[in-house]
């Protein structure tokens, strides 16, 4: 009969509606009240009898505050990690009223609104910070827990059953109160730790990723006396950034008039850009980007280059390249082959910041047509080259300088002029050396999440090696202990 859908009566639960029950959620439901090693259990078992599943009371977006207390919304979910590049803060205050809904370290959060499904496992440096309504907070009765949970969410299986809860024919979302009732199979203790492991190095990579960025943001400016917080860049008053050649009537809207000399490149006139190539040549010697990479644009005949990316696979914080991505209609691949450590300098929309440094442990990619592609000269490192350019400081050499409006892009010859700042060659290699670990302990973690989801696939249809599986968790426990977390910044 067209348009019926037939349902096993064991599954069938206590909603009719169409949706609940189609054929992949029934599916779920089917393997792992099959598994045989598993005790088949809901997230209200697991969870911590004095921690709800909840979320904010209220929405406290009006109350933004720059020394505030983080909120974290769906948007900031990356799963099965937190981004905390865009995290909004908001009055202390304000946040009192929705003390019950503060997060701890080894917390989950589940996108309930939007991005229907997202898990993020909550770093030791957001402990304290809170939800909006867009997300619901899970604390595992141990804490350890955690990880395998997330393993679990993160596969096929785990997924299909916590978006089965969703609800609403125009916007579909998930109340707080069927949360509980989410099915979560239950393996042995020994086997549960074994695949928490591995998310648990990736996060301690994670960590260390962070770790040795900082470093590298705190070398820079000790060495350079250049501050690279955003906030040095993004305000400007006219009085500061006037000279004998730039003369700045107003900042917003940016009003100037310069004498047509290099310093200032008079052919652009705005302050921010004034500002931030003022502060790289004020106490150095610098080079122009241009001076120290050379552009690649012509294609390689007879290569088919290992990979193909798009911008949304390229990370605004650091500068890495994820694997997966969706694409759009601007990542047309140009055909020019990237190759290790090149450099890649997206001209559309710069204020998203996507630039990147190609991996040195992939092979030959290629990429959007909107990615502009250099590679470092023998007198610099690649890695610091990188580094400069992804910092506020390049960021607002070339952030306002763009052309059209639906579609911003900014000109090579903007980016070519980005001053870069030379430090002493032994102090740009320790930068470079910082940038690479940052960037070896990020490829490494986000090997890790696909193993753990895999081993939990294979533990609900039965085809785990476990004697493999408890080896791994062994070596990784070591691993751990041998690793210990790096100081926390507070976000």
């Amino acid at each position: 009969m067209s348009g019926t859908l037939w349902i096993h009566a064991e599954l069938l639960g206590n909603r009719l509606d169409y949706e609940r029950n189609q054929p992949q959620f029934s599916e779920a439901e089917r393997r792992v009240r099959q598994a045989s090693r598993l005790r088949l259990a809901t997230f209200e078992d697991a969870r911590d009898p004095n921690a709800p599943i909840n979320n904010s009371l209220r929405d406290m977006t009006h109350a933004l505050s720059s020394a505030g207390v983080p909120v974290l919304r769906a948007t900031n979910i990356q799963s099965p990690w937190i981004d905390d590049a865009d995290i909004l803060k908001i009055d202390p205050s304000i946040e009192a009223s929705s003390a019950r809904s503060r997060l701890r370290a080894q917390d989950i959060v589940i996108s309930i609104a939007g991005t229907l499904g997202d898990v993020g496992i909550v770093p030791r440096c957001l402990e304290g910070a809170n939800i909006n309504s867009s997300l619901a907070r899970f604390r595992a009765a141990q804490p350890e827990d955690a990880y395998y949970f997330v393993a679990f969410v993160c596969t096929e299986t785990g997924r299909h059953l916590l978006l089965r809860e969703a609800v609403g024919s125009v916007q579909r979302h998930l109340n707080l109160e069927d949360i509980p009732n989410v099915l979560l199979p239950r393996a042995p203790a020994r086997l549960e730790k074994a695949i928490g492991n591995k998310v648990r190095k990736a996060e301690r990579l994670r960590e260390m990723c962070t770790s040795h960025w900082n470093s590298a943001v705190d070398c820079f400016e000790r060495s350079a006396e250049i501050p690279l917080s955003t906030r040095t860049y993004k305000y400007v008053d006219a009085q500061s950034i006037t000279s004998k050649e730039f003369h700045c009537v107003s900042v917003d809207p940016p009003v100037s008039w310069a004498t047509p000399t290099d310093s200032v490149a008079a052919q652009y006139f705005h302050p921010r850009r004034v500002r931030a190539q003022q502060i790289a040549g004020a106490r150095l010697h610098w080079a122009a980007f241009g001076e120290l990479a050379t552009s690649k644009r012509k294609k390689e005949k007879g290569v088919t280059p290992a990979r193909c990316i798009g911008l949304d696979q390229i990370d605004s914080s650091l500068g890495v390249v994820r694997a997966d991505g969706t694409g759009s209609d601007q990542d047309q691949p140009s055909g020019i082959v990237y190759r290790p450590r090149d450099i890649l300098f997206s001209r559309l929309r710069p204020y998203l910041n996507k630039v990147a440094i190609w991996p040195e442990h992939w092979e030959s990619g290629t990429g959007s047509g909107e990615l502009l592609v250099y590679e470092a000269t023998s007198s610099i490192e690649a890695n610091y080259l990188f580094f400069v350019l992804k910092s506020p400081l390049g960021l607002y050499q070339v952030i306002d300088v763009t052309a059209g409006s639906t579609l911003p892009r900014v000109d090579s010859g903007v980016i070519e002029e980005i001053r870069v700042p030379r430090l002493q060659a032994d102090v740009e290699q320790q930068i470079a050396t910082l940038v690479f670990e940052a960037h070896r302990a990020w490829y490494q973690s986000q090997e890790l999440i696909p193993k753990a989801a895999q081993d939990v696939a294979a533990l609900i249809d039965g085809s785990l090696d476990e004697r493999q599986l408890l080896a791994e968790g062994e070596e990784i426990e070591k691993w751990l202990n041998q690793n210990s977390s790096p100081a926390v910044r507070r976000s």
